[in-house]
């Protein structure tokens, strides 16, 4: 039952660096020990191939909830999942998937025994972007479709953004 997205989840996104025998795969958590400047340039590539295979497979399911609500079989992860832990696709097509299939917002996947929901995911992202427009704007929307997940609706800060912005709407 598992869609093609999903696929990339499994054994394709591993591979081997002969001269290093090193296994790069698409990994949620940074390198805890040094690396050289070309294993670093190497991971980079390999995200950025892994995200532009997302967001194609992504473009082609976007509206279609019978699709946007299979999950994986490996760690139970939808679609939305996916794009938002690789970063893959823009704020409008998050918004396009959310408004096709409202409830991947509050479903909770399990990658290595954690359980983790879509903005779990994104917010494994806060260092990287934390003051970054966009990455507040992502958080805010992940939050609208999906307010009662429970690590999420008692941060102070998220929820002053979103009070605010309903208010100046209200104006």
């Amino acid at each position: 039952g598992d869609l093609p997205l999903h696929l990339l989840m499994e054994k394709s996104i591993f591979s081997e660096v002969e001269e290093q025998k090193l296994i790069i795969g698409a990994t949620l958590a940074q390198p805890k020990s040094w690396t050289s400047l070309s294993e670093e340039k190497f991971r980079d590539e390999m995200w950025s191939i892994q995200q532009q295979k997302i967001s194609l497979l992504i473009e082609t399911i976007k509206k279609d909830a019978a699709s946007l609500q299979v999950t994986s079989s490996a760690q139970g992860m939808m679609p939305l999942h996916m794009a938002v832990a690789f970063d893959a696709v823009s704020y409008a097509t998050l918004y396009t998937m959310l408004d096709s299939y409202s409830e991947a917002s509050v479903h909770i996947s399990s990658p290595d025994g954690r359980q983790m929901s879509p903005l779990d995911f994104h917010d494994l992202h806060r260092s990287e972007n934390s003051e970054d427009a966009t990455w507040i704007m992502t958080q805010e929307l992940l939050f609208a479709f999906g307010p009662t997940l429970d690590n999420h609706r008692r941060k102070t800060a998220l929820l002053e953004r979103c009070c605010k912005m309903i208010l100046d709407e209200a104006e």
